[in-house]
């Protein structure tokens, strides 16, 4: 049986988990174009009824709504 030092196996480890765990470059930019573009969507189709802008509990275009009176 071969005897590893620790050091030894953590340097191993660490050599090959690092690359794993951290993402490629491009997919990060590419995550934050299609959130912001999620984003625009979002604010885009709220803005377009009011009722969800109520129920979202946000204080914009109460002079939009039409009193029954």
């Amino acid at each position: 049986m071969i005897g590893l030092n620790p050091v030894m196996c953590v340097s191993i480890i660490a050599a090959v988990w690092l690359p794993l765990a951290s993402p490629p470059a491009g997919a990060e930019t590419e995550s934050e174009r299609l959130n912001a573009f999620f984003q625009e969507v979002h604010e885009v189709s709220v803005a377009r009824w009011l009722e969800w802008q109520t129920y979202l509990r946000l204080k914009t275009n109460y002079a939009l709504w039409h009193s029954s009176r």
